[in-house]
């Protein structure tokens, strides 16, 4: 499969993983990627937080490499002011501190096993 669908299909199955899955039943590896972990994992965030900022992302291994795939907004109540002032440069909403390296989820989440 050519690397840049598959990293199209793994940014769509960000929607098909974690809490309130748009898709159920698919399960974690899509072709040769790998489920690593996601954000629900209480390795990469205390057990609600991500859920909380309305966040989602999940990190699959291909070989060698860690792809990290980031869900969109998921609340219209919380959304306008978890994850929309990322739109407007804000790195201080709770959506964009969960995907900040400084954070340290990203590494976390593409850490080896």
């Amino acid at each position: 499969m050519d690397s840049n669908l598959l990293r199209a299909i793994l940014a769509m199955d960000a929607y098909n993983q974690g809490y309130d899955a748009g898709v159920v039943g698919v399960g974690n590896n899509i072709g040769n990627a790998m489920f690593l972990r996601d954000a629900v994992d209480a390795t990469v965030f205390p057990e609600g937080t991500a859920q909380a900022a309305s966040f989602y992302a999940v990190a699959y291994t291909v070989g060698t490499e860690t792809i990290i795939s980031y869900r969109g907004t998921d609340s219209l109540i919380f959304d306008p002011f978890t994850g929309w002032p990322v739109a407007f440069g804000s790195t201080t909403s709770s959506q964009a501190a969960a995907a900040s390296p400084s954070d340290n989820a990203p590494l976390i989440l593409a850490r080896a096993g």
